[in-house]
């Protein structure tokens, strides 16, 4: 039986885009500007219904657009290397207390320091918007790959919330503890034995991946695949400007 590349053109960033966040961000706003702008004129030159066709391609470009630039930005982060934040569940360990297991996050500038049992977590997320998103959908996803893997799931379920209590028994609440200006914010990334994700870290630990097939004489049927998160460090690594 033959089967696919587990790597779909999801997964590749297009050569075309500008590795430095500034000239990225530029681009970005402008032509966000230009599309926006488009659709007063479009309402003023094109009669009707043709008009309304107009504003509907442009929106649609606009959402794809924007949704596309979202990747291509969070795909780089953490910007260090993968042995500074590199997690083993079972070694490593998580703190807990009298109210359940949890994981501590603490802010010096744009380095977040993930502290675990028996180890430190370091990620440089300098210039990414959405620093707290990417730190847990980077967590969730460590019970999820184990999950997965021990089980034989199809990878479309890394973009799903699961119950990982057969594997994780232990861990059936994590939630994640944010310390920054002498302000604490807490949020489960596991509770009941469920992950948590939202729509955010739904769409960052599930791009790229979709319900591999493979062709036999009978038509297609899902497959298993082993998923690591050296898939998520190469796409990160390739995408880092100098």
């Amino acid at each position: 039986m033959c089967k696919k590349s587990k790597h779909t053109w999801l997964l590749k960033d297009p050569s075309f885009v500008p590795k430095k966040i500034r000239i990225r961000v530029f681009l970005f706003i402008i032509i966000n500007l230009i599309l926006i702008c488009c659709l007063p004129l479009l309402a003023i030159t094109i009669r009707f219904p043709y008009g309304i066709l107009s504003w509907i391609m442009v929106i649609c470009f606009l959402i794809l657009f924007n949704i596309q630039a979202f990747y291509i930005h969070v795909e780089r982060y953490p910007l260090n290397n993968y042995s500074e934040y590199k997690i083993d569940l079972k070694k490593d360990g998580i703190l807990s207390d009298s109210t359940g297991h949890y994981i501590k996050v603490s802010i010096k500038g744009h380095i977040y320091e993930v502290q675990l049992l028996n180890k430190v977590l370091i990620f440089n997320m300098k210039g990414c918007f959405f620093p707290f998103t990417v730190i847990k959908a980077y967590l969730i996803r460590q019970f999820t790959i184990g999950y997965i893997n021990k089980h034989k799931l199809v990878s479309d379920y890394m973009g799903k919330n699961i119950d990982i209590t057969n594997l994780y028994d232990n861990y059936k609440c994590v939630k994640v503890v944010f310390n920054k200006r002498n302000k604490t914010c807490e949020s489960y990334i596991i509770k009941d034995g469920k992950t948590k994700m939202n729509t955010l870290m739904r769409a960052i630990n599930g791009h790229g991946f979709a319900p591999w097939h493979s062709g036999n004489a009978h038509g297609s049927s899902r497959y298993h695949f082993k998923i690591s998160e050296q898939i998520f460090v190469k796409q990160k690594s390739k995408n880092i400007s100098d």
